[in-house]
């Protein structure tokens, strides 16, 4: 689990590891098997058509928007997140993006990263990787609730949008992890495919438990030749910069240097390492990212743990 370090869990996966969420379309293809009725429906393929990084390479889009809500046995929404994709004007930084869950929203824009809660805006200093390193976890996980195969139940067409339904056939591995969502080791998982064209506009996921189906979640996707204006928070922070700079006191690394808009506060994005800060050269001032927004330039000192 990413974190920022002394302070709250901000990053990639505290929320989206914790529902094992999907922030775009599995790169696994999966083993398509008809048995049903209506349009066959190769979904391993479509699937990859559908993923992220291939819509924007290969389509005119330059947007991508997905929600996900799980829902309780009558429907209603228990939880809800909403992911935003755009590509980067910056071509090296490629693409960016927003997660939305509840009152945090995490951005990524133009090769700088920050999350937003009602505390204020903090900058968040990629100690672990790079700005892409950290863009191209969202394109590379799993979606809780989709196997490796798919047997096709049923399609029917309605208004050009063709509905597939199929059963995921899981194995004991994704067994497991569906379980922390109810799923029993006999239930079915049930998906419901909507696809307009070779655009998947929706999936619905249910729960096949003796014969009768309960709902467990829905994704809804839009794509767009046009960007949305998403990013105004980003962008209306301060255009005076101060420096924070990183001393590594053991001497394994070199140090860092950053720049970050003067009035916001600062975490650190630290991967795997366990790594502790401080004010001080003699690390006895532990530095804690919500101490107060930065204001001055700042030198951190850290160590491993």
């Amino acid at each position: 689990m990413k974190t920022v370090k002394n302070g709250r869990k901000v990053l990639i996966s505290f929320m989206k590891k914790l529902f094992c969420l999907l922030l775009a379309l599995t790169l696994s293809v999966s083993l398509f098997v008809s048995c049903g009725s209506g349009t066959s429906i190769a979904i391993g393929a479509l699937r990859l058509d559908n993923q992220v990084e291939n819509l924007f390479k290969f389509t005119d889009a330059v947007a991508y928007n997905e929600t996900l809500v799980y829902t309780d046995k009558d429907g209603a929404p228990m939880f809800t997140a909403e992911y935003y994709y755009e590509v980067a004007e910056d071509i090296y930084s490629t693409y960016n993006l927003i997660e939305t869950i509840g009152d945090y929203t995490l951005y990524a824009y133009e090769g700088s990263v920050y999350t937003e809660t009602p505390e204020g805006m903090t900058a968040v200093l990629l100690l672990s990787g790079s700005y892409l390193d950290f863009v191209n976890t969202y394109f590379v996980a799993d979606f809780l609730l989709d196997g490796e195969t798919h047997i096709q139940r049923s399609s029917e067409t309605k208004e050009d949008v063709i509905i597939a339904q199929y059963e995921t056939v899981l194995t004991p591995q994704q067994q497991a992890r569906v379980s922390e969502l109810g799923v029993m080791e006999n239930d079915k998982i049930v998906s419901e495919y909507a696809v307009r064209g070779s655009i998947i506009e929706s999936i619905d996921y249910f729960v096949e438990r003796d014969g009768a189906l309960t709902p467990l979640a829905k994704r809804a996707f839009r794509v767009s030749n046009e960007k949305e204006d998403r990013f105004g928070a980003v962008k209306a922070l301060s255009s005076e910069k101060v420096s924070v700079d990183f001393i590594f006191v053991d001497g394994e690394n070199q140090g860092r240097h950053f720049e970050v808009p003067k009035g916001v506060y600062v975490g650190m994005e630290i991967g795997t390492r366990d790594y502790a800060f401080f004010y001080d050269t003699e690390c006895t001032k532990p530095y804690a990212f919500d101490d107060a927004p930065i204001v001055e330039n700042l030198t951190l000192y850290v160590t491993e743990k």
